[in-house]
């Protein structure tokens, strides 16, 4: 760019102009370049003089996540753990300066370091009923981070599995009690199975 800089018409005398010089890339969006102003005496040209001025424009805003929620697992039907899949989440730059993605996780537990990994392999995760803090880091081109934190819980819904005693037919004269006919079993991927009623 260049161009001529209006003066104060109090210094009739005086001009102004400025061109820049090519750019130089720093990073995607981010650029550097000089800036080079020439002053003009009318009156006294030895008086002239050039200012540079070096100019930068960076890229200081990071990413920002989108569609990030807690979670709520229910452990499988067959053991007392749940499989979750590490999301890879949608990452926007903070500014629109340049591109960004999603970069690492890492999972804890009360503070406690679980593991940690690319975003992008999209990891697959057994966990235990607890609670869980997935960190997920996004950098930009311009190598601005930004962190996002998912809390992932793992409850029991799985009902009991009931198993009921085959039908049994008796003599009016024999023992009747659940302990002769036949009781019902049940079993749960989590806990005990607790008391099992009749009615």
């Amino acid at each position: 760019a260049s161009g001529y800089i209006a003066i104060s018409q109090v210094y009739c005398n005086i001009g102004v102009s400025y061109s820049d010089e090519p750019r130089v890339e720093i990073c995607e969006g981010s650029y550097s370049f000089r800036r080079e102003f020439t002053f003009v005496n009318w009156c006294d040209p030895s008086e002239n003089f050039i200012y540079d001025q070096y100019v930068k424009i960076k890229d200081f805003t990071g990413p920002e996540f989108e569609d990030i929620d807690d979670v709520v697992i229910s452990t499988s039907p067959f053991s007392c753990m749940a499989n979750y899949t590490i999301p890879v989440p949608t990452i926007v730059d903070g500014n629109g300066c340049s591109s960004a993605t999603a970069t690492s996780y890492t999972l804890t537990q009360d503070g406690s370091f679980i593991g940690t990994g690319n975003i992008l392999d999209g990891d697959l995760v057994t966990l235990p009923i607890g609670t869980y803090r997935l960190l997920i880091c996004a950098e930009d081109a311009c190598g601005n981070e930004t962190t996002c934190d998912q809390i992932i819980t793992i409850v029991d819904e799985s009902a009991p599995v009931l198993t009921c005693a085959p039908d049994i037919t008796v003599s009016c004269d024999e023992d009747r009690m659940p302990s002769a006919t036949g009781e019902a079993t049940a079993t749960d991927n989590c806990s005990d199975t607790g008391n099992i009623t009749m009615t």
